[in-house]
């Protein structure tokens, strides 16, 4: 069953005492209304607690692996591996 579904089957059996009460003035119907609201509150949490815990395994699952370090690149003057010369920043 899906979690929405248990939340709206959660939710309409509270519809009788929830009559009862703002209705009829049912007293006791507003002890349970107290008590069904504890109860979706309860679930509520726990389904906030499920969602982020697939998204934490969601992001997890995603991570890119780290990444390889650049190769050391010659510093000015020097003769890459092409045969080209690289002139110094400061004279060009």
């Amino acid at each position: 069953m899906s979690r929405y579904q248990e939340l709206k089957e959660l939710v309409e059996s509270f519809e009788k005492d929830f009559l009862k009460f703002y209705e009829k003035g049912n007293r006791s119907a507003g002890t349970r209304i107290r008590k069904a609201m504890r109860e979706l509150q309860r679930k509520a949490a726990e389904i906030r607690k499920e969602v982020q815990e697939i998204k934490a395994k969601e992001k997890a699952m995603k991570a890119p692996a780290p990444a390889e370090p650049a190769p050391a690149r010659p510093e000015g003057g020097e003769t890459p591996a092409g045969g080209e010369t690289t002139p110094p920043s400061s004279l060009a």
